[in-house]
């Protein structure tokens, strides 16, 4: 199962990298979206790194099957919905801050509340099975 961890961080970080392109036109370009795609460059970067190193760590944890899966799901799941609406705001120059503003926002708002959510959820089941194997 580790290694759905790390294939899946493999695609984000990639991803991530490929938006440095986007992010390096807009400076070039100063078309005021700098700012959006930076941070999708580098937030998607760190998203895909956290999710390898969660797979070095899994293998180190003896966790019971539901807790891997609920690992695993709500991580990833959080990693490709930041990704998804961060993608979505830098290439429409919404910021997904005030649902009612359009449907974009409010999608994006999804996006951004989905992957709270999860990544919340990942660290609880993260340290719950860090501390099952004190």
């Amino acid at each position: 199962m580790h290694l759905h961890f790390i294939l899946h961080g493999g695609i984000i970080l990639l991803l991530g990298l490929i938006t440095g392109f986007p992010y390096t036109r807009a400076i070039i370009k100063c078309s005021g979206t700098e700012a959006a795609w930076r941070l999708v460059h580098s937030a998607s970067s760190m998203g895909g790194i956290w999710l390898i190193a969660m797979g070095v760590v899994f293998v180190l944890l003896s966790t019971p099957v539901w807790l891997s899966w609920a690992w695993l799901i709500s991580s990833v799941l959080s990693v490709y919905a930041f990704f998804i609406g961060m993608l979505a705001a830098a290439i429409t120059g919404k910021r997904g801050l005030e649902k009612r503003n359009s449907k974009i926002d409010f999608r994006i708002h999804l996006l951004y509340s989905l992957g709270t959510i999860t990544s919340l959820l990942a660290a609880l089941f993260f340290l719950i099975a860090v501390a099952r194997n004190m």
